[in-house]
């Protein structure tokens, strides 16, 4: 090889190294081929070629491998190893084989995996003496296995061999010392023992910015490192700070578009879930995916946590069609690959079902929760506490479709293998029970039987807990819900004081959710009896307990104020009304701009408006609701309807009857086609259409209203009306950010 050709192949080869280090992993794997194409053309094969074209194949393996092109990685990596075969150089072929072996970890082949390393670790002590580098590094990789197989006493012990042997070759001021250190602190991570891995995280750090001053890859990665632990530790004010060091630094050294750069976006984006800030999360979801698109492609299994995270994100701000969406995106990308993504689809049709149970797309969260339910029998059994908690989901979904039947029958279902595992004193067991006791509330005759059910998880719960415990607190608030709808406000009231007493005792982080809606219960009994200041006073209170939690911009908070605005109204105080109603509203459209609380609250504004003859205000409030009913349910929808017949009444009273008449008829050929009249109705409103009718009453407009007006006067009830103040705390379908993980199966 001449001298000038030698010096071109290194420069390419420097070249490459100095990019992949930085994470340019395209440029450098377009200077390695360059310098390979160049070798290639070099005549005879000597054993120097042989051993730089080895080094070549295994740089573009490690290169490929970081890029996640794990079957190009192996491809290489065999290239690199028949080159050293040839010239039988033992320590070139450890190399590969540990390449080999990062392979089988990353497909959690872990036993094949610590077959390799073990494998290139007897090539390495063949080679070279026992406190050479390169064993320090296969202690390393096999630590990492015994990790990653959950043998984390043993990962510690070959670790702290490592750190043993790197000492004594290099003292404590190295950089292989400083990433001994942070590993040992990820086994530390993984047995839960933050203060540990904080304190060795810590340790790393300290020597990286010795040795490498503030802007360095390798600082940046351990300040990432360093905000994990505080964020599993729930500090994330103090995780977000170390979250953005590390980003600052990567952007200055990676620049933007980076797969570590979308990582930490990811990660920081998290942490603003769970602090609700929502738009904050998006914006940087949104960062991420850009960057992840742009370098694995679009439809690449890693968009799907994104895809998913946002859709959580939408789901908490009840922008459920946006949600929906994100997981259809999400499920469809990991469809692509069943075959190794079973768990995650698994997840991911449960979140589809769960917004479209928000939606009040009944029959495809069915769908979807039953995809779910036959991957996860089909993986664990059919008697497993995931299966169970699934039952659960499908009994809420049969049970919002007012089949209490087949709600009954998966509830039942889930309680048996849920006390088979967890027995009767379980928090789930409880839960199962309640629901149950929940459907036989909605059956007639089956009152007395909820009461019962109740009553002996209570008695169970009351023997094993004790009073003072969050499950009794919380089965009283159940019984309340049973006493509520038999009008019996008497024991509900002593059921929710009750509870409210427990909950009260409890420690802050437990008790706030269940004085809230203690406080809630309360004021919605105090209004159904007409007790309207002792109704104010108990929902402020719940309001009060929520924003204890930082809880004041939640969709709880805004129902509670709206809440006070309906007992306002009840009251004939519209003033008030229209204040409280406000309030909610801005709550709300933080949250999000459409959803069936915020068309009810535009109604109800529209109403407390035309009774104080604000008719322009009340007219703009009821097509505010309008459009909101049409954008989330359709133009056909019974909450339209409901709102047509309010604009038209409006109409009326401003003596403006062509526009009464025309929403008069919207109201009502909506009815008909929903099958929500009765036949005289039907009859009446056809008669008034004819022709002749039509003449005799186009003198009288004011009398043609009030004919129409009386078809609407009596209507078959919907189930599906939005237009109905709801008394009862509901279970809303929002998944909560879980800290990393949108959703566990058993959730």
């Amino acid at each position: 090889m001449g001298n000038s050709q030698n010096r071109e192949i290194r420069s390419l080869i420097v070249s490459g190294d100095e990019k992949f280090a930085v994470g340019y992993y395209k440029e450098a794997l377009i200077l390695f081929h360059q310098a390979v194409e160049k070798i290639a053309d070099i005549e005879p094969k000597s054993k120097c070629i042989n051993q730089n074209l080895a080094d070549l194949y295994r740089r573009i393996a490690y290169t490929y491998f970081n890029s996640q092109k794990y079957k190009i990685a192996n491809e290489f990596c065999s290239k690199s190893y028949q080159c050293a075969t040839l010239i039988n150089d033992k320590l070139r072929m450890a190399y590969c084989i540990d390449i080999y072996g990062h392979l089988e970890k990353v497909w959690d082949q872990y036993e094949e995996a610590l077959h390799d390393y073990q494998l290139g670790l007897k090539y390495k002590i063949d080679t070279v003496t026992d406190d050479d580098s390169t064993i320090v590094h296969s202690y390393n990789n096999i630590a990492s296995i015994y990790y990653a197989m959950g043998k984390y006493h043993e990962a510690l012990i070959m670790m702290n061999q490592c750190l043993k042997l790197q000492l004594k070759l290099t003292g404590e001021d190295n950089l292989q010392v400083a990433t001994l250190h942070y590993n040992i602190g990820d086994i530390y991570e993984g047995i839960k023992k933050y203060d540990v891995a904080l304190f060795m995280f810590e340790k790393a750090l300290k020597i990286q910015t010795t040795l490498l001053g503030g802007n360095d890859n390798h600082v940046a990665e351990t300040y990432r490192k360093i905000a994990m632990v505080l964020s599993l530790q729930h500090k994330d004010s103090d995780a977000i700070t170390a979250y953005q060091q590390s980003l600052d630094i990567h952007l200055k050294t990676l620049g933007e578009d980076n797969l570590t750069v979308a990582s930490t976006y990811k990660n920081l984006a998290k942490l603003y879930h769970v602090q609700k800030k929502y738009d904050d999360a998006i914006l940087l979801f949104y960062k991420a995916l850009k960057i992840q698109t742009e370098i694995l492609g679009a439809n690449h299994n890693y968009t799907t946590d994104i895809y998913c995270s946002i859709g959580c994100i939408y789901q908490a701000k009840l922008q459920f069609k946006n949600a929906l969406r994100y997981h259809q995106k999400s499920l469809n990308i990991l469809l692509q690959t069943p075959d190794e993504n079973r768990s995650e689809i698994a997840k991911s049709y449960q979140k589809l079902a769960a917004t479209c149970h928000s939606l009040g797309r009944f029959d495809e969260a069915l769908g979807a929760y039953t995809e779910a339910l036959k991957i996860t029998i089909a993986k664990f059994g059919e008697d497993h506490v995931y299966v169970a908690a699934l039952y659960s989901k499908i009994g809420k979904v049969y049970y919002s479709m007012k089949n209490y039947k087949d709600a009954l029958d998966v509830h039942q279902k889930a309680l048996k293998i849920r006390t088979h595992h967890h027995g009767e004193y379980d928090k789930q067991v409880t839960k199962s029970r309640n629901e149950i006791a929940r459907i036989y509330a909605m059956l007639d005759n089956e009152h007395n039987q909820a009461l019962i059910v109740l009553k002996k998880s209570l008695q169970l719960q009351l023997n094993c807990y004790g009073k003072n415990n969050s499950n009794v607190a919380s089965t009283y608030i159940d019984l309340a819900y049973i006493y509520i709808a038999d009008k019996d406000y008497e024991n509900a009231v002593a059921m929710c004081k009750e509870a409210l007493g427990i909950s009260l005792k409890l420690p802050m982080d437990e008790n706030n959710q269940y004085v809230a809606e203690c406080y809630y219960n309360l004021g919605s009994i105090y209004a159904l009896r007409s007790q309207f200041q002792e109704s104010i006073n108990m929902y402020q209170k719940c309001i009060k307990a929520r924003k204890e939690v930082e809880d004041e911009g939640s969709n709880i908070v805004a129902m509670t104020y709206s809440e006070i605005a309906t007992v306002y109204r009840l009251q004939h105080l519209y003033d008030d009304a229209i204040k409280m109603y406000q309030t909610s509203l801005e709550i709300y459209l933080q949250l999000t701009p459409f959803n069936h609380e915020i068309g009810y609250i535009y109604n109800c504004l529209g109403y407390c408006y035309e009774s104080i003859c604000n008719y322009a205000d009340a007219l703009s409030m009821y097509k505010k609701s309008l459009h909101i009913y049409q954008e989330v349910d359709g133009t056909d929808s019974a909450a339209a309807a409901e709102v047509y017949g309010s604009l038209a009444y409006t109409y009326r009273l401003q003596g403006k009857y062509d526009e009464a008449i025309s929403s008069y008829d919207k109201s009502i050929k909506i009815r008909m086609d929903r099958k929500s009249l009765h036949e005289d109705q039907i009859k009446t409103y056809l008669s008034l259409i004819n022709q002749t009718d039509m003449q005799e009453l186009s003198s009288d407009k004011a009398l043609m209203c009030d004919k129409l007006s009386r078809v609407l006067a009596e209507q078959v009830e919907e189930t599906d009306t939005a237009i109905t103040t709801k008394k009862i705390l509901p279970d809303i379908e929002v998944d909560n950010c879980n800290r990393g993980e949108c959703q566990d199966l058993n959730s």
